[in-house]
């Protein structure tokens, strides 16, 4: 693959991001925060390369998301859809 957009290097860098926070989570745990995160990102993939507005506001809600979920306190997580 060739060279990568902007939004292309933001976006694998916050799924980067997911998948270092779900190894510091309960042993028990890890595999459904991995399935998770590849889940909503390959969710996320399916829209519209040329959908920007719609694919920056995926990336503020996915930062928000990993803001929250890098608290020790949170053990598990549950993707519910928007659709």
């Amino acid at each position: 693959m060739g060279r990568r957009s902007g939004i292309q290097r933001q976006v694998l860098s916050l799924y980067r991001s997911f998948l270092k926070v779900s190894r510091s989570k309960p042993e028990t745990q890890k595999k459904q925060w991995t399935e998770t995160i590849r889940s909503a990102f390959k969710e996320g993939a399916k829209e519209k390369k040329t959908n920007f507005k719609k694919i920056e506001y995926l990336l503020r809600q996915g930062n928000k998301r990993l803001e929250l979920i890098k608290d020790s306190s949170v053990k598990a997580v549950k993707v519910v859809s928007s659709s």
